[in-house]
């Protein structure tokens, strides 16, 4: 195919250029992965509107405690590690071959990542200024924009990850799977000295120990330390074990989603829970790795997963802001799609929702 003469190659162009060397697997399951999140976030918001008109917002996982098991597969962020391991660890032994300076390697990894986020600030800086001129609500605003925004703390994380590559990679090439455990044992001992002695800032060094373990198992995969299905297997049943000793028998809460009632959350802070579940998602996806290699040579797929790879960081960026952009919009036609009713005599969020709520 003829690449279009346009500034930028089209989707198409790009998927037919692909060198057969690529390994198609890696752009599939960060483009998979991206959508679950949008998916995940959008579901979970259980935002409606009562008799009275008035906007709530309550939490799908705060209603159905059956859903907390189910995040150990929608809660995606160890796979966006796996892979970002694996490409960050290719990239960087491409730049040391070359003889490319770690800053040079560095400045490009990062302005792919930094720069797609400066729109986004200044749409927020525009329109909660000008929202709150023309007398939109206060707290709904707060609300509306710290949510938006929550997707950077996952990019802050990913971004000093990306920046430690050459330094973790060197210790996964001088340890292998030691540096595994290390960094597991590692994250423990945070968690231990950040709730026993109730220090909530030392929980945040995890952020950066739990996932740059994580970014590890890539490095294990991009050298075929998994290229078993019995390792992968293993891989995945270590992590399983390490989740239910630590959650069903241990006091950390089954949902890896953060729900600000639990006494050790998940999320916020990360915990050293989240990289087992790594371990157990990493073991997971690569199992399958031959069946999803299968399925992405088809050009269909191939190109949807280019597609989607071409606008991750936009997605990902402003897919809760679009989710604030259509509430507004309903509210604006008198909660249409968002309205929900209370069971007589309760209490609290909507026991039922009619049959135009959505997401309630």
């Amino acid at each position: 195919m003829t690449a279009p003469t346009g500034l930028l190659p089209s989707a198409a162009a790009l998927a037919d250029a692909t060198p057969v060397t690529r390994n198609r697997v890696v752009d599939l399951l960060r483009a998979a992965a991206i959508l679950v999140v949008v998916l995940g976030h959008w579901l979970m918001a259980a935002v409606y509107v009562d008799r009275d008109g008035d906007l709530h917002r309550a939490d799908l996982l705060d209603l159905a405690a059956w859903t907390h098991p189910l995040t150990w597969v929608l809660q995606v962020m160890p796979v966006f590690f796996l892979v970002g391991g694996y490409a960050n660890g290719l990239s960087w032994r491409s730049a040391r071959r070359r003889g490319a300076t770690y800053a040079g390697w560095l400045r490009a990894r990062l302005r792919r990542l930094v720069l797609p986020v400066l729109p986004l600030m200044a749409f927020w800086a525009v329109l909660a200024p000008t929202a709150h001129a023309l007398g939109a609500d206060p707290d709904l605003l707060r609300i509306a924009s710290r949510a938006s925004l929550v997707p950077t703390w996952f990019l802050a994380a990913y971004v000093v990850v990306v920046a430690l590559a050459p330094l973790t990679l060197l210790a996964w090439e001088r340890l292998g799977w030691g540096s595994v455990v290390a960094g597991l044992a590692l994250g423990g001992l945070v968690d231990l000295v950040s709730v026993r002695g109730d220090l909530l800032a030392v929980g945040f060094l995890n952020y950066v120990v739990v996932w740059s373990t994580v970014h590890l198992l890539g490095y294990a995969w991009l050298d075929g330390r998994l290229s078993s299905t019995a390792r992968r297997l293993a891989l995945g049943a270590v992590g399983l074990a390490g989740l239910w000793l630590l959650t069903v028998h241990g006091p950390y809460a089954v949902s890896m989603v953060g729900l600000g009632t639990d006494e050790i959350d998940n999320a916020y802070p990360t915990r050293v829970t989240q990289g087992f579940l790594g371990l157990l998602q990493a073991g997971a996806v690569l199992t399958l790795e031959p069946l999803l290699r299968r399925v992405v040579a088809h050009r269909r797929v191939w190109l949807a997963t280019v597609l989607v790879n071409g606008r991750i960081m936009s997605i990902y960026l402003w897919h809760l802001t679009m989710l604030g952009v259509l509430v507004a919009g309903s509210m604006a036609l008198g909660g249409w799609a968002c309205t929900a009713y209370r069971t007589p005599g309760a209490g609290g969020p909507p026991g039922r929702c009619t049959s135009r709520s959505w997401p309630c």
